[in-house]
């Protein structure tokens, strides 16, 4: 459970055209969304992360390059570098192929 303290920052989606140049989806977090401390990430429209948590403070956030997402600029954070908190729900209506 999250102290009173974690900033909680939504994410609609992470940017998907990055995977073969970073290995990883990266997630665009805007700047005034971020507190120093520990921000937990939330993906709000992304289906396949229903559920899942991923969390990096707000320092080590701001070391990542800004780019521009067409309105603002965002720290880029290739996925995978973010600590998993918890994972992502399984669909109970998902079949294993």
């Amino acid at each position: 459970m999250a102290d009173r303290f974690t900033n909680r920052v939504e994410i609609w989606n992470p940017r998907y055209k990055d995977m073969g140049e970073t290995k990883s989806w990266v997630v665009m977090i805007a700047p005034w969304k971020l507190s120093a401390g520990e921000n937990i990430i939330w993906f709000s429209k992304a289906k396949h992360l229903k559920g899942a948590e991923y969390g990096m403070t707000g320092v080590k956030i701001k070391t990542y390059p800004l780019e521009s997402n067409g309105k603002a600029n965002m720290h880029c954070v290739p996925l995978n570098n973010l600590e998993l908190i918890k994972p992502a729900e399984r669909d109970e209506n998902e079949t294993n192929t």
